[in-house]
């Protein structure tokens, strides 16, 4: 046993002094402390890395890193050169492009920094490289997705896109290439402007995260320094790795220039906390989230952008939201449609339709014309929202009653109301069942030979501007009922005649393509159309949006007659005394979609 009792050991000279010889072992019972009182120096157990790392890693434990921050105009340069190679998407093989040599079809580059691909190899001759938002392998679809904001395109120095993608100037220059700078994280495509996305490939922009390490002990330090000092600009984030970092389940990021951050992990409570020594000031760790999180109804991204789509009543929690930063969303509220009224009805009204959008949301371009402005939420909040029910259809035979109104939908501050109900046959007997009701877009009016004719619903009831719906039409003598009314055009009257009147046309929007109906612009997606008007031998169609059709392009085997579910579609009208129960009809359920940027 050896016992060695000190308060201090002094060198015998110079200031260093060895403890033991080669070969020995020191074993320091647990619960021992070390204390650094007074020293300037806290990293003395961490080992540096020589290379500063110019892109996303994890880290190793005990270990000190040096990040690069710039640009460094080109960031990095692509040699491209065309060669046989597998083909992506389309899939097979063919005119490719290698990157490096490499036939690399996802590349991932870093938000910020200037990425150069060089074409000046005869091999590209025919080949003009873009970028581009779609991954489509219909050219024309590909070629439509082209960006041109954050990318040059260069032919001996001069930056001209129509130049570039032009075979002709393009193959005479000798020097060819393109410069992107992603401003933003995502999903983007390179490929050929002539021959589509198969020469190419994916790209993924991110910002540099330097990953913590897994399951640390406690007691385990990390170092990171920003060592070319545009942190400001291009933000290094910190990946916690599965820890906390400061007691919260946030990934910061650096964002002060020339930076350095020193990390201890203390224990699973509060996770990595940031330490100095005596004469350093702790640095700003940025905690507070960058972008929204929230759950609730069916989640789908769309590249930097979450949407959440409810077709029934569930709650919108929101766990994170930056204030005063991103804490927008853009939002569509459709009511459920009126149903239609019986014989010789008229059609349901649409449901209210009320959209709002970021200006930044790339989808903006294809909003609605009554979109308005977004609506910001709160952290910690739990938003309720309800979807509401379409409107019953009116029964017959006679007494041609029980069309209801459609249900009201809501999001936060946004209420949109049903659609109001058609009206039915007025024979003497059940006055007033042949107006149309006020809704969110008014129902048509039905009516036969005996008066009053019925008159359609006022829509946009209540009253919100923009305005949420259009009014129902009259009847029109004799026999035929009026359109109800859509989210962007009244319910028809034709005055007459063997047709009933149309219904109203709905708005068209691109919040999410995986729901809505078709219409005249392919790229969006329609809803809250009106219910078409029945009378024999031939009737109306329903709006565009979910709008159900009147007799006979509706009959009672195949459902058109009734508007679309998740639409808010106002019901329709099938013609005929003698028909069963329910035969006209029933209003399309309404839709709440909520859309943010969540990265």
């Amino acid at each position: 046993m050896t016992t060695i009792n000190v308060n201090k050991i002094t060198p015998g000279s110079g200031t260093s002094t060895a403890l033991g010889e080669s070969g020995d072992t020191f074993t320091i019972p647990a619960g021992v402390t070390f204390s650094n009182s007074g020293s300037s120096n806290l990293g003395d157990a961490l080992s540096y890395c020589t290379t500063t790392k110019s892109a996303s890693f994890t880290a190793v434990a005990n270990k000190a890193y040096f990040v690069n921050t710039s640009d460094g105009t080109p960031f990095l340069n692509y040699a491209t050169t065309v060669a046989s190679g597998t083909l992506y998407v389309t899939g097979g093989t063919g005119n490719a492009y290698f990157l490096g040599g490499s036939r690399n079809m996802a590349l991932t580059l870093l938000k910020g920094r200037t990425y150069r691909f060089t074409q000046s190899d005869n091999t590209n001759d025919g080949h003009p490289l873009i970028i581009s938002t779609s991954n489509s392998g219909t050219l024309s679809t590909f070629i439509a997705g082209i960006v041109s904001s954050g990318v040059s395109y260069y032919l001996d120095g001069a930056s001209n896109q129509t130049n570039y993608i032009n075979t002709t100037p393009f193959n005479a220059a000798t020097t060819r290439y393109i410069e992107f700078k992603p401003s933003a994280t995502g999903t983007y495509y390179f490929g050929c402007y002539i021959h589509g996305i198969g020469m190419g490939g994916a790209i993924t922009s991110q910002e540099l995260t330097v990953t913590l390490p897994s399951s640390p002990a406690v007691g385990t330090e990390m170092l990171i320094i920003d060592s070319t000092g545009d942190a400001s600009t291009n933000n290094i984030v910190i990946g916690r790795g599965g820890s906390k970092i400061k007691g919260a389940c946030v990934d910061p990021k650096l964002k002060t220039d020339r930076v350095g951050v020193r990390l201890i992990y203390s224990d699973a409570s509060q996770g990595w906390v940031t330490v100095t020594s005596a004469n350093e000031t702790a640095p700003t760790l940025n905690t507070t989230p960058d972008y929204i999180v929230a759950t609730g109804g069916t989640i789908t991204n769309s590249g930097d952008y979450r949407i959440h789509t409810f077709t029934g009543d569930a709650n919108f929690v929101v766990s994170t939201a930056p204030t005063p930063g991103n804490n927008a969303v853009s939002y569509m509220v459709v009511a459920g449609g009126g149903g239609g009224g019986s014989n010789h009805g008229g059609g349901g009204g649409a449901g209210g339709f009320r959209e709002g959008t970021l200006s930044t949301d790339p989808y903006a371009p294809n909003k609605s014309p009554l979109a308005s402005t977004p609506l910001t939420v709160s952290v910690s909040t739990t938003y309720p929202i309800s979807v509401g029910a379409g409107g019953n259809g009116a029964t017959v035979p006679s007494p041609y009653a029980g069309a209801t109104n459609g249900s009201t939908s809501t999001f936060s501050t946004i209420s949109s109301a049903g659609g109001g109900r058609g009206g039915t046959r007025h024979d003497g007997s059940n006055s007033g069942y042949q107006n149309g009701q006020p809704g969110g877009s008014g129902g048509g009016g039905g009516g036969e030979t005996a008066t009053p004719a019925g008159s359609g619903g006022s829509g946009n009831q209540p009253p919100v501007s923009p305005a949420q719906g259009n009014n129902g039409a009259s009847m029109a003598s004799p026999y035929c009922g009026g359109g109800g009314g859509g989210a962007t055009s009244a319910g028809t009257n034709i005055g007459g005649g063997n047709a009933g009147g149309a219904g109203g046309n709905g708005a068209g929007t691109a919040i999410n393509p995986a729901v809505g109906t078709s219409g005249p612009s392919g790229s969006l997606k329609y809803f809250a159309g009106g219910g078409g008007a029945g009378r024999n031998p031939s009737s109306a169609n329903g709006g565009y949006g979910g709008g159900g059709s009147g007799y006979p392009y509706a009959t009672p085997g195949n459902n058109a007659f009734k508007g679309t579910a998740n639409t808010g579609g106002g019901g329709g009208v099938i013609y005929g005394c003698g028909l069963a129960a329910n035969q006209a009809g029933t209003g399309g359920s309404g839709v709440v979609v909520i859309r943010y940027k969540y990265q």
